[in-house]
């Protein structure tokens, strides 16, 4: 049997947080495991380019929580699914953990050598700029593919704080400004796909939460971070930023809706409940009461309501 180093350590992180305990780095923790397991061997299981680190000789008990078939017995093989996704169960569907995709790098940023630059902005310093800007996005993602949030914030600071004195006066430049907003919806795009899960994989609680708390405070550690940098790079970069994290923010609530749905819609008594309900409902009653409080848009020339309401009535018939 088998297990991926980086689930194991994803199911201990949650272990932590549901504990409210202070989790230790992955190395750490590897040096734990080898020490209690003193037979355990490591192999490196999976497809050319998708391959991922795994315990040999390590499983889950099936009473764990956190006990999925798809990591006991014979475990994976070289060119079995290494990337599943799922890290356990719950009421027959697979959980997400990030962890599913580490390993994943960023697409190709623009390519500078086929950019022309006006006068007073040396082609190799923007070069420089991007070659350092994808390591830090690379590393951005790869913090976001392990979950660890609040590590984001250091990264930015140390990226931006640490900026070297010969390349600030680019900075400025309207087409330095570009490239990293593309740069920024390529990284945030490639943060969107590690963090949603595909339809039918459900969402665990606790990275939903995660998840949110990690929109709403990246805007401000991107300001608080970019602080006597030129105000047009940092205005791009906020704008861009916001753009992202509302959008994940409306991502990560319709999966958890999705989940809501899928448990309910699994209840034959719930679903036949809500059919009694639906069909004991005066229509006729709602229809009239809606549609009273959408002449004012009729006399105003706006039908669209009206015409709403008038489809929804046909629907009901």
């Amino acid at each position: 049997m088998c297990l991926p180093r980086s689930v194991l350590y994803t199911h201990y992180l949650d272990f932590c947080k549901q504990q409210s305990l202070t989790p230790v780095s992955a190395a750490s923790f590897g040096k734990v495991i080898r020490q209690r397991f003193p037979n355990l061997t490591t192999r490196r299981l999976g497809t050319r380019g998708q391959s991922k680190y795994h315990y040999y000789g390590i499983g889950i008990k099936e009473t764990s929580q956190y006990y999925n078939s798809v990591y006991v017995r014979r475990g994976l093989t070289r060119f079995s699914a290494a990337s599943s996704g799922s890290c356990k169960k719950e009421n027959g569907s697979s959980l997400y953990s990030p962890s599913s995709k580490t390993g994943t790098l960023l697409p190709d940023f623009p390519n500078v050598k086929q950019m022309v630059f006006p006068n007073g902005v040396p082609t190799e310093k923007v070069e420089t700029f991007v070659m350092m800007y994808r390591t830090h996005c690379q590393r951005i993602l790869d913090t976001v593919v392990r979950a660890n949030f609040v590590e984001v914030q250091d990264f930015l600071v140390h990226f931006w704080q640490g900026m070297p004195g010969h390349l600030m006066p680019i900075l400025k430049s309207r087409p330095l400004v570009e490239i990293v907003a593309v740069c920024d919806i390529i990284t945030y795009q490639a943060v969107t796909e590690v963090l949603i899960p595909a339809s039918l994989q459900s969402l665990p609680e606790s990275l939903g939460q995660d998840i949110q708390h990690f929109a709403r405070q990246l805007p401000h550690w991107l300001q608080q971070s970019m602080v006597d940098l030129p105000s047009t790079l940092c205005t791009m970069k906020i704008e861009v930023c916001e753009v992202f994290t509302k959008a994940l923010r409306r991502q990560s609530a319709l999966v958890h809706l999705a989940q809501a749905a899928r448990g309910v819609l699994r209840n034959c008594d719930l679903v036949t409940q809500m059919l009694r309900d639906w069909r004991g409902m005066d229509m006729s009653m709602i229809l009239m009461k809606f549609r009273f409080g959408v002449e004012t848009n009729v006399d105003n020339g706006d039908t669209s309501a009206a015409n709403s309401v008038e489809s929804f009535g046909k629907a009901c018939n």
